[in-house]
Order: structure tokens, then sequence, then C-alpha cells
């Protein structure tokens, strides 16, 4: 399980540099927690 921040999330929903690296990781560990804060944070 890997635990992830908003940012992770941002870079695997929005077109960034960064992309290509978290989807990786989603198939490499596609077991992911995050804090519930991630949706305020996210909408900010």
């Amino acid at each position: 399980m890997i635990v992830v921040d908003t940012n992770t999330l941002a870079y695997l929903y929005l077109p960034t540099t960064q992309t290509d690296d978290v989807v990786a990781l989603l198939h490499k560990d596609p077991a992911w927690a995050a804090p519930l804060l991630w949706r305020s944070e996210f909408s900010l």
C-alpha cells in the first residue's frame, strides 16, 4: 500500500510532466490510500 498526497493524485488526473511516473507507480502498486482531506485540497 502506498499513501499518497493531493499532489500525487493531481498528477494522475491532470496532464503534467509527472503523470507518466505516477501512472507507472499506480500500475506497480495499485493499492493506494489517501486522507479524506485530499478532496478539499484538490478543489482549491
